[in-house]
């Protein structure tokens, strides 16, 4: 009798290891192809395929990440003489790309010269939406990825530019992000 049980209590620490690893797969899977799907977003904008009008960009969790990484892919393409995103032509639509973008819980380090090349893509307002008491952000952000910095969408950015709007009177976890959503854009100031 206790043979069996020790055997099916290894056969259950497998199964929960297996598990384990099955999921982690899956949130690198899912933190990559944010990055990919942030690329290929940003090379559609450089396509003009936006109708050449400057656009707002809002993500939360996965989508906050893919807007991220669109913004860096639009600031190498600035940097290698591709676009212009001057503030003066965000209304006219005769350069700048993204006038707006607000990045909510977002699974993205909080590492500042990458926040600052993002920067540089917006023509208007950058805006790092977080809440610290977003505990399943921290944990999967840090558990997938491997960063010792934590995630922009736990803290402020502290770069010039990027406004950080704490959320933490309205999102208590991350699935409170959707739910919220026309708060939170009351609160950060965006479709007013």
């Amino acid at each position: 009798m206790t043979r069996k049980r020790g055997r099916r209590t290894k056969k259950r620490k497998r199964e929960k290891k297996l598990t384990s690893l099955i999921q982690k797969k899956k949130c690198l899977q899912a933190l990559d192809r944010a990055v990919k799907a942030g690329r290929l977003l940003a090379q559609l904008l450089l396509a003009n395929r936006h109708g050449g009008r400057p656009v707002t960009l809002i993500g939360y969790s996965m989508g906050a990440r893919l807007v991220f990484h669109c913004l860096l892919e639009l600031s190498r393409a600035a940097a290698a003489g591709g676009i212009t995103n001057d503030l003066s032509r965000a209304g006219g639509g005769n350069g700048a790309i993204v006038e707006n973008a607000v990045l909510l819980g977002a699974p993205v380090a909080a590492h500042p010269a990458r926040w600052a090349m993002a920067r540089r893509a917006v023509a208007g307002r950058l805006v790092n939406g977080y809440s610290r008491s977003d505990w399943i952000l921290g944990v999967v952000f840090r558990a997938s990825s491997g960063f010792v910095r934590p995630a922009g969408g736990l803290c402020p950015v502290k770069v010039s530019g990027v406004e950080n709007v704490n959320l933490g009177a309205v999102i208590k976890g991350h699935l409170d992000y959707a739910g919220n959503l026309p708060e939170i854009l009351e609160l950060v100031g965006i479709g007013e």
